[in-house]
């Protein structure tokens, strides 16, 4: 797709603040072509963690099943990750609960309201589980993403 070329070039110059507040760079590899793929996704942070959300009509995301090493792009800095998908509608709902509390503003954009009490509209999250899927990527401990120990990422960038 051309328009993910350009916020790919964007979000890796020095000019990435324009875009990086919400988007990053997933690099990951293909589980049957072996071939890398960066793909820009809007995340919201949670401490080391992040959340990013699919349609499961999308296919890109099946290559994270069982959890994989890969490199984010975020706000100009290469971090290296563990990710992994969440299936199930109810486990999808779960932790879109978590998602929507941390951004409450997106849940409007999956169709979910919020209660006059403060709480998600259950209804509205069952149906937004069952369209998607959440993506969790949390940093690699340790040294990894320091200056020193670019393992993970040598295994990620070589064949």
């Amino acid at each position: 797709m051309w328009f993910n070329t350009i916020v790919r070039t964007l979000l890796r110059s020095p000019l990435h603040f324009f875009m990086s507040e919400h988007t990053l760079l997933m690099t990951y590899r293909g589980r049957r072509s072996g071939r890398l793929y960066t793909t820009p996704m809007n995340y919201v942070r949670d401490g080391d963690g992040f959340y990013i959300t699919s349609l499961r009509t999308h296919t890109w995301w099946r290559n994270l099943r069982n959890g994989i090493p890969v490199e984010l792009t975020v706000q100009g800095k290469k971090l290296r990750a563990h990710a992994e998908v969440v299936e199930g509608e109810v486990r999808v709902a779960t932790e879109l609960e978590a998602y929507f509390q941390l951004a409450p503003s997106l849940a409007a954009r999956y169709g979910v309201k919020w209660a006059g009490n403060g709480a998600l509209d259950a209804q509205g999250v069952a149906e937004a589980a069952r369209k998607l899927v959440v993506v969790k990527a949390e940093l690699a401990r340790s040294e990894e993403n320091g200056a020193k120990g670019n393992k993970q990422t040598e295994k990620l960038s070589t064949h």
